[in-house]
């Protein structure tokens, strides 16, 4: 009988998933936004809670704050700064954690691509 719970609880702590958890956008991310032959940097830190998403940045000299959400593997993100139309950013989370790619989107402005590294 011993054995069969010595066997059990190796089995059990061997299951553990908490290693197995999604990755979170939580941190402080670097970009720059392409869009033709224009460029942008991009600056921004992200905390993450239950999914939603919140934070603040720079680009151009303008800050900004954010708010979004992210389902893993997809994030979005609403950029809002004073004076200009809220952008968009669409993006798909690696599985490290380390990068995000995807797309910002301007009322009146177009798309940009926007690679962001942690």
């Amino acid at each position: 009988m011993k054995r069969f719970l010595f066997v059990l609880l190796v089995v059990l702590v061997g299951c553990d998933s908490s290693g197995d958890e999604d990755p979170q956008v939580t941190g402080s991310w670097s970009g720059v936004a392409l869009s033709g032959s224009s460029s942008l940097s991009v600056v921004m830190s992200l905390t993450e809670s239950n999914g939603a998403v919140s934070g603040s940045g720079s680009m151009a000299g303008d800050d900004f704050m954010v708010i979004g959400t992210h389902r893993y593997p997809d994030v979005s993100l609403v950029l809002i700064a004073a004076g200009f139309n809220d952008a968009a950013y669409e993006g798909v989370l690696r599985a490290d954690g380390r990068q995000i790619t995807g797309t910002w989107s301007w009322p009146n402005y177009g798309e940009a691509s926007l690679i962001l590294n942690k």
